[in-house]
């Protein structure tokens, strides 16, 4: 079930560099109707995950010594995967492109900073714990500055170090 989850987060947040794509080289009716259906999966493909976050570990943190606001990781993110859209000219270089990115992403866990969570009010956190280590939160709501407002049993994991607040 982890296995799933991760490559469906992994592949709503490639959406995005699939739909540039298909958008830079519509040709044809098929290719129109390809970018319809890719636009749809990036905007619902994060309602999904997060409907089916209800399906995993129920978590809750306490002690939190710091908190950082990092919605332009996010942003980053989609401005890495926008440009290696759009320059690449082949489809051997694209793909070969979307298939390094897709791993990337997969294995260091960036593809819960998906863009259109920030559109639907979702903020990303990164929080150092008393004990030291660093945890993600993606929480909803206005953004948080004070560590001690990040206390919460509401909290789902989503992997190892990154949780979202529902």
């Amino acid at each position: 079930m982890k296995f799933l989850y991760r490559s469906f987060w992994t592949m709503s947040i490639m959406s995005w560099m699939l739909f540039l794509y298909i958008l830079k080289n519509i040709q044809s009716t098929g290719f129109e109707i390809a970018c319809i259906l890719v636009g749809f999966f990036v905007v619902l493909s994060p309602l999904i995950a997060i409907f089916l976050v209800k399906h995993l570990s129920h978590d809750c943190i306490s002690g939190c010594s710091e908190i950082e606001c990092v919605d332009r990781k996010c942003v980053l993110v989609t401005c890495w995967i926008s440009m290696i859209a759009c320059i690449t000219d082949t489809q051997i270089l694209f793909w070969a492109n979307f298939a390094a990115f897709s791993v990337l992403l997969y294995q260091s866990e960036m593809m819960y900073f998906h863009p259109m969570l920030i559109l639907f009010g979702f903020h990303f956190y990164e929080v150092q714990m008393d004990d030291g280590t660093w945890v993600r939160i993606i929480k909803r709501g206005k953004i948080v500055r004070n560590a001690k407002y990040v206390v919460s049993d509401r909290l789902y994991r989503l992997s190892d170090y990154t949780y979202i607040e529902l």
